[in-house]
């Protein structure tokens, strides 16, 4: 596993462990997933993403 992957990992790993409000998680874990798109360069594809109405609750 690369040292990217294993940054992301621990970044959910520790929003999970440090939260018991799963609306707040999961709308940081959508964050995570648009950092890692970002990085592997799907930019366009995260800002459509952004477009799409969220309902976390």
């Amino acid at each position: 596993m690369s040292r990217i992957d294993r940054k992301y990992i621990e970044r959910l790993q520790q929003l999970q462990k440090d939260n018991d409000d799963v609306e707040y998680i999961h709308r940081m874990a959508d964050m995570v997933l648009r950092d890692i798109l970002t990085e592997l360069s799907y930019v366009e594809l995260v800002e459509e993403y952004d477009k799409v109405d969220k309902w976390y609750a």
